[in-house]
Order: structure tokens, then sequence, then C-alpha cells
């Protein structure tokens, strides 16, 4: 199998703070096709149990506080703007509780709410989406890029695209990993790690072809 890697946009920095401490649901990630809503998904899931704390992924003002009752429940929206990046946004969902209203202004890792299971969901969990430029549900980027760590040891995922060896790509695959078993994971993962901030300069050095 050929693995490609897409380098990182000029000038971006991955150094989100992650919204929640539970491990994100690898079975549901972003831009899966999901058949019952007849759309793919827009965000992540992080797999936490009722009315755990949500932080704020960044510091920034609240834009939305608010029901929804057709998918999102108790929800907020916070909007973001860096030199790099320009305005982004990043949404909480299913919340149990609100703790902000909008117009007020937030630090990075302030608890804005409390997990739950508000909206259309199956079980408790936080859905987290990224929006860049534009604060609608049709600007997201894969809020995994965005972070500056996984959840487990302050290592995050390198991103890339599957091919095989003649050159078709493979559909809904992820590629990640750590260099010890986790919880969430099954069967055996080969693969390199690298520390925030690092650059993915050349594919070779990593032993990947």
């Amino acid at each position: 199998m050929l693995l490609l890697a897409v380098p990182a946009q000029a000038g971006f920095v991955a150094n989100l703070t992650s919204p929640s401490t539970y491990q994100i649901n690898q079975g549901y990630l972003y831009a899966k096709y999901d058949s019952d809503l007849g759309s793919v998904h827009n965000g992540v899931d992080f797999l936490c149990p009722e009315n755990s704390d949500i932080k704020a992924a960044a510091s920034g003002k609240v834009v939305v506080s608010s029901y929804d009752d057709s998918a999102y429940g108790e929800y907020m929206i916070l909007e973001h703007y860096d030199s790099t990046r320009g305005y982004y946004y990043t949404l909480y969902a299913h919340l149990s509780k609100r703790l902000y209203s909008v117009g007020q202004t937030v630090t990075y890792g302030t608890v804005i709410g409390k997990s739950g299971k508000t909206g259309r969901v199956t079980g408790p969990h936080l859905h987290f989406e990224v929006r860049k430029d534009t604060n609608n549900y049709y600007y997201t980027r894969n809020p995994e890029c965005w972070l500056q760590r996984s959840n487990y040891d302050g290592y995050g995922s390198v991103y890339s695209m599957c091919k095989t060896s003649s050159g078709t790509r493979i559909e809904d695959m992820s590629v990640t990993g750590a260099t010890k078993p986790e919880s969430g994971y099954t069967g055996s993962h080969t693969y390199h790690r690298m520390k925030n901030g690092s650059e993915f300069g050349d594919i070779a050095d990593y032993n990947i072809n």
C-alpha cells in the first residue's frame, strides 16, 4: 500500500485545546456518512459521560448559546480570531447545561458547559465542530487537524491519504496511532508519532513507502 502524506497548509498551527478529556469516537469520525441523517458527519464526537466538563477549545466570544430540537440540542458556538487563520468558530453540542451567554468572552480551557444527551442522539457525548471563515454548517473543517494533541500523551496524528499501489484512493480509512496500545483501538498498529510543532517534511524519513 502506498501512503501519501498531505502537507499542512502553510502557516497553519494546530493548537486548539481539546474540549474534553475523553477519547473521540473512532467509529464516527469527521466526514463519515450517516445513512440515518442522509449526510456526512461535520464534526467529531467525544465519548464523555453525562455532566462532564466541556472546555473552550480557544479563547473567544460566545455568538450562539441556544437550543436546537432538530439536531444539536443544547449547544454553544464560540467565535475566534488570530492573524494566521482569521475568523473561525467552534461548536459544542448535545450539552446538558450551558454556562455562558451570547456576548460573553471566555479564555481557552474555561469550562463553558456540561456534556449531555440533548437533541438528536443515541446517548451522552459531545459533538464538536470547527468552522472556518463563516459560521455555517457547510464551512466545517476536520477538528482532529486543529487539536494540539491527542487525549492521551501529548502526541497528535499525521493526516494522510491512502492509496493502493495502482493509485486508487482508499476511502473511509483513518491513519492514527501512538507507540503503545490504547483503549478504543483494535488490532495491531505500526506507525510513527511526532511531537507538536514537528514538520512532516519527507515521508522517507519515517520509512513510509
